[in-house]
């Protein structure tokens, strides 16, 4: 599905103060906030969110209705939803999948989450999702550094049963393909966006500096899953260039491994992409000092190298 146009909502709003016109957007999956809100808070942002993540929990299955009227009051605004939760994969894993995925369709349900864990096998997803397929419903996995199947392989072959993938930059209960030393590995997140159709990826985090440095990578279409109403305004506000840079991150200020990884990129950032001999030049360091800093700052997804036809230096470049 395609997200909807961002800042429905707020159109005259926008118009009136001149900050432009909305624009194009991804998919907004956000977590329930049924229980927190009234149902007028929801009717006025339901025009942003595209899907309604509602996880299941002892609660609601002791009172199916439950799940029934929550379900109803998110498709009458307009926005698909969702089942996720622990309790629903031991059903599915472990119980009649067929007779849940026929449940779900009952109640409205349009796609289902499944999250990569090591008592889950690769191949029961492989076949979750198909059933799931089988019913109707659409499939979205969240990946974990839980099988030995590289995650490239995984993802296609995800990709191509039509299913959609999670990705997640916080912390979670199980290992992370792309959190390393509790820092977001960003080297692997820009090789991956380069390698792969970013159409069917949804993001997730809870941290504005994230979701400034994926809205560089990724672009404006960027499709996330946001944990509650104040995420998704924090988001906007990004998108329309209403949180300033300078106030969201100091780059310098997360670089490590001296002072001379922190130079170069400072320079890369003030004065645009260089070869090696002009940072030499510039900076007036030695050669090794700057193959060094710029193996650091490669490390840590802060710069990329680009290589010229025709030419045998490279192009070094920062990445914001």
């Amino acid at each position: 599905m395609e997200g909807r146009r961002s800042g429905e909502l707020d159109r005259d709003f926008i118009e009136l103060f001149g900050i432009g016109p909305p624009i194009e957007k991804g998919i907004y999956v956000i977590s329930d906030p049924c229980l927190n809100l009234s149902s007028e808070i929801i009717r006025m942002y339901s025009k942003m969110i595209d899907i309604v993540d509602i996880r299941w929990n002892p609660p609601l299955i002791l009172y199916p209705e439950n799940i029934r009227g929550r379900v109803k009051c998110y498709s009458d605004l307009g926005c698909e939803v969702m089942a996720s939760g622990e309790l629903l994969e031991n059903a599915l894993f472990r119980l009649d999948s067929e007779k849940i995925f026929r449940n779900l369709v009952k109640m409205g349900f349009k796609y289902f989450l499944i999250s990569e864990k090591p008592y889950i096998e690769y191949k029961d997803i492989v076949r979750g999702i198909g059933k799931g397929e089988d019913f109707g419903l659409i499939p979205v996995i969240k990946v974990f550094n839980v099988y030995r199947r590289s995650l490239r392989k995984r993802i296609d072959e995800y990709i191509s049963l039509n299913s959609y993938i999670l990705i997640s930059l916080d912390r979670e209960n199980y290992p992370q393909h792309f959190i390393r030393d509790d820092r977001v590995n960003w080297d692997l997140i820009t090789e991956f966006i380069d390698k792969t159709d970013v159409n069917r990826i949804i993001f997730q985090t809870r941290s504005t500096e994230n979701m400034y440095k994926l809205l560089n990578r990724v672009g404006l279409k960027m499709n996330i899953y946001l944990y509650d109403l104040k995420d998704l305004v924090e988001f906007e506000n990004l998108k329309l260039g209403l949180i300033k840079e300078s106030t969201l991150l100091d780059p310098l200020r997360d670089i490590k491994g001296g002072v001379a990884p922190k130079f170069i990129y400072y320079i890369l950032l003030n004065e645009g992409p260089k070869t090696i001999s002009q940072l030499m030049r510039i900076s007036g360091l030695p050669l090794r000092t700057i193959q060094d800093a710029l193996y650091k700052l490669r490390r840590q997804g802060m710069v990329k190298k680009v290589e010229r036809e025709g030419s045998k230096e490279a192009i070094w470049m920062s990445i914001k």
